[in-house]
């Protein structure tokens, strides 16, 4: 379903206002609407979020059952095209629940990335922090003895990157770090990803709540030069249309010629601005009348 409305959202504006324009922020140009792709990632993530937080529920435990994620590390869980939403979010406490080598509890990636020679020596790859560290210290389980130099300087310097750390009561719990409190909220990540959408116009619309939606999407059309002009038609391929205005036969019909330099236009703008008790500017196109109200 999401993906029939998102052919026919394409299908319908991509020819005139583009995808990424409808799409994109309004504090970037665009009209705000947000992508499904980002919408959906934001669902999955919460289905995330629950799958971690929320041990007791009964959905968890036959989701976990089914595809054998009991001892899968979170990034297993998550989406990796997020980057930076996941890092570090691991409150650990007891360390039952966390995976040693491959949960990022300590550091910005998981340790089996860190240390990948030591990650090929460990017996139990899927260990618990529970598991390898302990209240007397860091128990390990090795395949075979650290022999190698490089070996022993890595377990070296993981010792110093676990410090002092030692499991203490209660369970493990997860933290966002793209949020205030802590907790995930979709509101969060999908102004993240929102925003990571590019710029679709130089010159950004006021949205000023005073003023009609109607009003200020129209601005925003005529600024992309998309309201239904003689010229916009003629680019949409509709029959029978002639560039020149019908009105003043003077020049080609579009966006700016009806909202600026048509004569009519002209006249009205002129008591505008003596009606506002400022001088009238030398405006080129919709984008210079925008800034300079703005």
């Amino acid at each position: 379903m999401i993906n029939v409305s998102l052919k026919y959202l394409k299908k319908s504006v991509d020819n005139f206002f583009g995808v990424e324009k409808v799409i994109a922020p309004k504090e970037k140009g665009g009209l705000g609407l947000g992508s499904l792709r980002a919408f959906n990632l934001t669902l999955i993530v919460k289905w995330w979020w629950d799958m971690k937080n929320n041990r007791s529920a009964l959905w968890r435990r036959v989701v976990m059952g089914i595809h054998n994620l009991k001892n899968k590390p979170a990034e297993r869980l998550s989406k990796k095209t997020i980057p930076g939403v996941w890092n570090n979010i691991a409150g650990v406490k007891d360390g039952g629940d966390t995976l040693f080598w491959m949960d990022a509890w300590c550091d910005k990636e998981p340790l089996r990335k860190r240390f990948p020679e030591l990650f090929q020596m460990e017996r139990r790859k899927s260990c618990t922090i529970k598991e390898r560290i302990h209240e007397a210290g860091p128990m390990w389980k090795w395949r075979s003895p650290l022999t190698t130099d490089d070996q022993v300087q890595s377990l070296q310097t993981l010792l110093t990157v676990i410090g002092d750390f030692r499991p203490t009561s209660g369970m493990d719990n997860w933290k966002c770090t793209i949020s205030n409190d802590g907790k995930y909220h979709v509101h969060d990540l999908r102004s993240k990803l929102d925003n990571m959408e590019p710029a679709s116009s130089d010159v950004i619309i006021p949205w000023i709540h005073d003023i009609p939606i109607k009003v200020l999407t129209f601005i925003w059309r005529a600024n992309l030069g998309r309201i239904p002009s003689n010229k916009a038609l003629i680019r949409r391929g509709v029959p029978g249309i002639e560039a020149k205005c019908s009105q003043c036969l003077q020049e080609d019909e579009d966006t700016t010629h009806i909202l600026i330099r048509y004569p009519m236009a002209i006249a009205v703008w002129e008591l505008v601005f003596k009606w506002c008790a400022i001088p009238q500017p030398q405006l080129h196109d919709i984008g210079e009348l925008i800034s300079f109200f703005k």
